[in-house]
């Protein structure tokens, strides 16, 4: 048996050599990982890696050759740690049964060595403590908790005269502290007054900037109530525990807004006390998971983006160059529930927001551009948004088909301050909301860059009048001129000229909406310009069960939001390996069926 000398043994609790260049080459992946909310995947792919280069039957202060490390197959199969088998004779058993008791004790260890040393280092980067100190009237919590609890801040202390000459009369008094007041007392009256005039004046300056900061208001600095926010877990847990055990009974705290260090994305944070009866122990949060972030989280979501108007959410974002944890990260340290509004509520607000531009109204003169029929692809349509002048000068612009731009029009008389949303800086796609009405039946067709264009009850609008007008709304023309932006191939073409049809049959007048479980955060984060998708599609279900008619999704909230992840997860699989590229095609094709069955 290999037996370790003294002076190769290592601290058991951390990692060298080999192991610490191996986990310390890993801590970016792990660290991009936290940011995308993928830790447990990673980390349990890093945990697989490690073993398949330092196995348990090497011992942990052994190193392994070169020659093994660079046999290692990452891809190849992992063995089982399987126990023996009781057809040995007992001795041999016996010791294959401690042997196997070992290692299953040296795995679980080891796997929670990773784990803590990967939060940890990953935790240290950030070299930020969600803490306050009660000394530092700059300390927008400690000024919080003082109001609250009544503690005084640390208030500063009456220097003494000599103490306050000693410093800058160093020269005079080389024993320093020790013969400064001796130094002092041999100045002349007159000095000795004026250093203590000067000590009793800064003194004052110093509780004159206590009593300011309990007497300000809240400062209003992004950077101040990130600090406040990312003491909330510390501060309110005490506090709902404290009342749990006075009263009996399960309490809940449910905050949210704009996060500065976020973006100032709506973010919502989950703090529970009190726990279900039984064995396993479970919080409001964790015991009424699904209804908790259906029914609370989408009424509370709904709720702030009605407080938050988009531009007040910019200006709360943090500037760059800040390095300030935000909740994501908290979460992961303090066991706390941080929701972020759903992005489905920015599609509702879109579509409100079109104001007398009705979505299902039908076109007076007939649409000779659509896609000729299920086998070829659509072709381009002359009559595009991009045709019409973007910054029109006519005060009734505000009623023609919306354009896309970068960020909402908020500065109108008229409309209601937007509603904030989550994506703040990549926020695209929402036009003056003119009110809060429901959608109107067609009775008007869409106005012109003038001026608003009557309908006729025989339809008789001239066919110039028809075209200078778009003739499609906006949530059908931009998707369109997107989805042809790229080759993705004949099956990519047939799969939006069957979608366009189906969306044409009904004039472009369905307003179903798609629920936000289980639904890729791609779809809402794409009408904000966000990051490449990763779709997960559920339509063999619906296959095999034979029916389709729960797929008829047509509107803005629809089906137009499956084709943009397609898309988007096309764009992205373009120059990688097969395998990649056709687990896309097996989605597309899936798609594709789903459609052609509605049409």
């Amino acid at each position: 048996l290999y037996t370790p000398s003294p002076v190769a043994m290592v601290n058991p609790g951390g990692f060298s050599g080999l192991r610490k260049a191996f986990l310390d080459a890993e801590q970016e992946t792990y660290n991009a990982a936290v940011e995308d909310n993928r830790a447990a995947d990673t980390l349990a792919d890093i945990q697989r890696r490690y073993f398949k280069r330092f196995p348990l039957s090497l011992p942990f202060s052994e190193e392994p050759t070169e020659e093994f490390l660079n046999s290692v197959d990452d891809a190849a199969p992992d063995p089982e740690l399987k126990p023996p088998s009781k057809d040995m004779s007992p001795e041999a058993f016996a010791r294959a049964q401690r042997v196997y008791e070992f290692e299953v004790k040296e795995l679980k260890m080891r796997k929670a060595q990773i784990k803590r040393r990967l939060q940890y280092v990953h935790n240290k980067t950030k070299n930020q403590q969600a803490a306050y100190s009660m000394g530092s009237v700059d300390d927008p919590m400690a000024v919080l908790m003082s109001k609250l609890t009544g503690i005084s801040l640390h208030r500063p202390r009456l220097k003494t005269a000599y103490n306050l000459w000693g410093p800058e009369n160093r020269a005079e008094a080389a024993l320093r502290s020790a013969i400064y007041k001796e130094c002092f007392d041999a100045l002349p009256e007159e000095q000795k007054k004026a250093w203590a005039l000067r000590a009793e004046a800064e003194h004052n300056e110093s509780l004159r900037k206590v009593e300011d900061a309990l007497k300000a208001g809240p400062s209003t600095s992004p950077v101040d109530r990130q600090k406040v926010i990312n003491c909330l877990p510390k501060f309110i847990e005490p506090l709902l525990d404290l009342i749990a055990d006075h009263t009996g009974w399960k309490l809940s705290v449910i905050a949210g807004g704009p996060e500065p260090a976020d973006g100032g994305r709506l973010n919502v944070i989950s703090i529970h006390s009190g726990v279900t009866s039984g064995s396993v122990k479970m919080n409001y949060g964790r015991s009424e998971r699904i209804a908790y972030k259906e029914h609370v989280m989408t009424s509370f979501g709904r709720f702030l983006t009605k407080c938050y108007p988009v531009q007040e959410c910019r200006e709360r974002a943090l500037q760059t160059g800040h390095d300030i944890m935000g909740l994501a990260e908290l979460a992961t340290q303090h066991g706390i529930e941080v929701h972020s509004v759903p992005n489905g509520e920015d599609d509702e607000l879109q579509s409100r927001s079109r104001g007398p531009t009705p979505l299902n109204s039908r076109p007076a003169t007939p649409v000779p551009d659509t896609p000729a029929g299920v086998a070829g692809p659509p072709q381009p349509p002359p009559t595009m948004v991009t045709s019409s002048p973007v910054n029109a000068p006519s005060p009734s612009s505000a009623t023609a088909a919306p354009q896309i731009s970068t960020a909402p029009v908020i500065n109108k008389p008229s409309p209601q301050p937007l509603p904030g949303s989550i994506t703040v800086p990549d926020l695209q796609n929402l036009p003056v909301q003119k009110g809060k009405g429901k959608k109107r039946k067609s009775t008007a067709a869409p106005a012109s860059a003038s001026k608003k264009r009557k309908t006729t009850s025989g339809g008789s609008s001239s066919t110039a009048a028809a075209s200078s007008t778009p003739t499609r709304p906006i949530w059908v023309s931009n998707p369109l001129e997107l989805f042809r932006s790229k080759q993705l191939g004949g099956e990519w073409d047939l799969l939006v000229s069957n979608w366009f049809n189906l969306e044409e049959s009904s004039e472009f007048t369905g307003n179903a909406k798609l629920g936000t479980r289980s639904r890729p955060r791609i779809i809402g984060e794409w009408i904000q310009r966000a990051r490449t998708p990763n779709f997960d599609p559920y339509f063999d279900v619906l296959r095999r069960d034979g029916d389709f008619e729960p797929l008829r999704l047509l509107g803005p909230n629809g089906l137009v939001n499956f084709i943009g992840a397609l898309f988007f997860w096309g764009c992205a699989v373009q120059g990688k390996s097969a395998e990649i590229k056709s687990d896309w095609m097996d989605t597309l094709k899936e798609v594709a069926y789903a459609i052609r069955q509605l049409l």
